[in-house]
C-alpha cells in the first residue's frame, strides 16, 4: 500500500490485512514502525530529521523487504505499509511477492493535498512523524509512473479492500 503521507495507507492496511491469507490474516509491515525500532525509538517517540535521510530511508525499505520475504517463505500473507514515492521501490515490492511465488497487489492511494494535510494535522498516538513539510516536500518530488491500481484516499476503504483481496484470490 503507497501514497503520500495522510492519504490513509495504515487505515487501508488494517482493514485489507484481515481478508488475506489464513487467519488471522496477513501480518502489516509498516515503514513507519520499523523507522522506530531501527532508532531504538518507542512508536509516539518523534525521530531527528536524520532519521529521514536517504541512507536511513533505504535501511527502512532493506529491512522491511527483508521481513517481507521471510514471512512470504513461511506462507504468511504480508502487507507492506510505506510511501512507495520511488519506481523502483514500488518495483522491489513485486520483486519479493514473485521472488517468494506468492501474488503480488499494489495499490496506491490518492487524494487532494488539502485532503492530505487536513489529515496530518488531525493525527495524534500514531508512529508517523509526518507533518505538512514532510507531505509539501513529497508533493514537490516527481512519483514517477504509478502502475499500481489507483485508489482514492477518500473512499470506502472496505470496498476497496475487498476488491484488492478479491484480485489477489484470482
Amino acid at each position: 500500500v503507497g501514497g503520500l503521507s495522510g492519504s490513509g495507507k495504515t487505515s487501508f492496511a488494517r482493514r485489507l490485512a484481515p481478508m488475506l491469507g489464513d487467519a488471522p490474516g496477513a501480518i502489516i509491515l509498516r515503514s513507519d514502525e520499523i523507522r522506530k525500532r531501527q532508532w531504538g525509538a518507542g512508536p509516539l517517540d518523534r525521530l531527528s530529521p536524520q532519521a529521514y535521510d536517504p541512507d536511513a530511508d533505504a535501511r527502512v525499505y532493506e529491512e522491511m523487504f527483508a521481513l517481507a520475504a521471510t514471512l512470504l517463505g513461511a506462507g504468511r500473507s504480508v502487507v507492506l505499509d510505506a510511501v512507495f514515492q520511488q519506481p523502483a521501490r514500488r518495483e522491489a515490492a513485486g520483486e519479493v511477492a514473485r521472488g517468494a511465488g506468492a501474488p503480488f497487489d499494489g495499490v496506491w492511494l490518492q487524494g487532494a493535498p488539502d485532503l492530505l494535510a487536513g489529515r496530518l494535522a488531525r493525527r495524534s498516538s500514531d508512529a508517523s512523524d509526518a507533518d505538512r513539510s514532510v507531505l509539501e516536500g513529497q508533493l514537490a518530488r516527481d512519483s514517477g509512473d504509478i502502475a499500481w491500481p489507483c485508489a482514492p484516499a477518500d473512499g470506502d476503504f472496505a470496498a476497496l479492500a475487498a476488491g484488492a483481496a478479491d484480485r489477489l484470490a484470482d
